[in-house]
């Protein structure tokens, strides 16, 4: 696609202007940010592909490409360029896991075209963050309407682990971060993410690192706030912008901390956890009649059994239950247990 020359009064509309009563819009903003979603990890195709959209008045929307045009677009689109677009459908934003506030929503469609402009000394800026403070984080916890960003010192960085999440095995690496006033908080990066950051990113590039996270969930385990990415989560370090710079600024009292590198050790494997504290039903039933005389009632075990019966009880057959914990979510799909809500609840059955 070759660029052509931007030219600003040529655009029809701003992002603020746009509505649901007209189909004609026409839009010149940058793409800030670009994910593909999957809702299955091994679907060869992605299912949308999501974008943030900055234009020149500082407005921000997102954008999505269904799944039956993503190969219309997919090589068509780059992060961080900008394009003048015309003839997408504009939708009340009623989704979650969104990355920008916007009452509203663009879809493109088989009719809509892009035009790749050329780079001006135009104010479309590279990058909009909503930042949030590290020590105001509690009013997010378990909001999954708009996902939250933060910024921070890089202070430490776990290695790289695998580990069962959401139903399936990932990847997961857990950095911290600290604030201008040292309040500190652990990232968990799961899946690609966890490529986000390299082992060695201690030894690479100026010091301090500040670093900016987007798309992230706040939760709380055992009884501290924590951030975890989700599948369009980016991770900026030293973006030359104000918000980096006031940043260092504030530091000023604050001591330089070396990068720590955190070794943790790798968890058991889903087939190991399937076949560790292997029992029969007439073991368990002993384990059980023994109480608190035998120790070994304070374990957990599996055990390899025929469905016989499922009861249909008064307090219900089945329950939705937690996917990490195994407990019973309530009606709000939150589980008190992990003080989280699931990604992929789970229906249980009582046998």
């Amino acid at each position: 696609m070759t660029p052509k020359t931007l030219d600003m009064e040529a655009t029809k509309n701003y992002i603020a202007e746009l509505d649901t009563t007209k189909r004609d819009w026409t839009i010149t903003a940058r793409v800030t940010r670009m994910w593909e979603v999957r809702y299955k990890p091994t679907n060869p195709t992605p299912d949308t592909i999501d974008m943030v959209l900055l234009d020149e008045q500082g407005s921000q929307i997102q954008a999505l490409v269904k799944k039956a045009i993503v190969s219309h677009f997919k090589d068509r689109l780059q992060e961080g360029r900008i394009y003048t677009t015309t003839h997408f459908n504009v939708g009340k934003n009623n989704r979650t896991r969104l990355q920008v506030e916007n009452e509203y929503i663009i879809w493109f469609t088989s009719f809509t075209s892009v035009t790749l402009q050329e780079e001006s000394s135009a104010a479309i800026p590279f990058h909009k963050f909503n930042l949030r403070p590290i020590d105001d984080l509690s009013e997010r916890t378990n909001k999954i309407d708009v996902l939250t960003e933060v910024i921070g010192q890089l202070i430490g960085v776990e290695n790289k682990i695998t580990q069962n999440h959401d139903n399936n095995t990932d990847q997961r690496r857990t950095i911290h971060i600290q604030d201008e006033r040292t309040n500190k908080i652990a990232v968990t990066l799961w899946g690609q993410q966890a490529d986000l950051v390299a082992d060695d990113v201690a030894e690479n590039g100026a010091q301090p690192k500040i670093v900016i996270i987007t798309a992230t969930r706040v939760t709380m385990f055992k009884g501290n706030y924590q951030l975890n990415s989700t599948g369009g989560t980016k991770l900026y370090i030293n973006l030359e912008i104000p918000e980096v710079e006031n940043f260092k600024k504030n530091m000023t009292d604050v001591p330089l901390q070396e990068i720590l590198h955190i070794e943790v050790t790798q968890p058991e494997s889903l087939e190991e956890a399937m076949t560790k504290n292997r029992k029969t039903i007439t073991e368990l039933q002993q384990i059980y009649m023994e109480g608190e005389e035998n120790q070994e009632a304070k374990n957990t075990y599996t055990c390899v059994a025929k469905i016989a019966t499922i009861h249909d009880q008064e307090c219900g057959w089945m329950y939705t239950s937690c996917n990490n914990c195994k407990s019973k979510i309530d009606e709000n799909q939150y589980c008190n247990k992990c003080e989280d809500v699931p990604e992929f609840p789970i229906d249980r059955w009582d046998t």
